[in-house]
């Protein structure tokens, strides 16, 4: 087999591998196993009080979570999806979080897509985290929240060419013997 692309096909012969050595039946046990970690994921969010579940369950979805804050009596929430993201992301999660079309651009929501290595053990830590963050966010006032907003703001407003860390000095690409791959951030093979 010949492969001609402008890059590596290194990714293209280990998906063919793992076709190979998995089949039609080990990729079905995979995508069962995912469902079924969805399932549980959804069920105890949506058990919890705080989340309603947008995404379809079981077979009728794929192996993700789709859900938003449920709306609380009075509105006293003073927090939404994107602080509880950033929240997380304290926590080492990166889970994302949208406004939708602009037609129901005031309705936010947050995703999961489940991966083969999110297993039920991490799944369990990803709902401690995410009550803890929870708890968190009810323990500030509604100007802690919006102090923290400010300021998150106010860094990504920054951008990456304000950085002080030494990888991003103009003195970096002095070594002659400096990989071009690193010049781009990437010091690490895929394989």
């Amino acid at each position: 087999m010949t492969l001609n692309f402008s890059k590596g096909a290194s990714q293209v012969l280990a998906q063919y591998y793992q076709l190979v050595r998995l089949g039609k039946s080990g990729y079905r046990a995979i995508m069962k196993n995912l469902t079924a970690d969805a399932v549980y994921l959804a069920d105890k969010l949506e058990a919890s009080g705080t989340w309603t579940i947008m995404s379809a369950r079981g077979k009728l979805g794929l192996p993700l979570v789709a859900f938003r804050l449920t709306p609380t009596a009075g509105g006293t929430r003073h927090y939404d999806e994107f602080d509880v993201a950033r929240e997380l992301r304290q926590r080492q999660w990166i889970v994302p979080a949208y406004t939708m079309a602009p037609d129901a651009s005031t309705l936010k929501m947050m995703r999961i897509v489940l991966r083969e290595d999110f297993s039920r053990s991490r799944c369990d830590l990803f709902l401690r985290d995410l009550a803890a963050s929870i708890a968190h966010l009810d323990s500030l006032s509604h100007d802690q929240v919006q102090s923290s907003r400010d300021a998150h703001a106010s860094r990504a407003s920054s951008g990456p060419h304000h950085r002080s860390h030494p990888k991003h000095s103009p003195q970096q690409h002095r070594h002659k013997d400096h990989h071009s791959l690193q010049k781009h951030g990437k010091t690490h093979g895929i394989c």
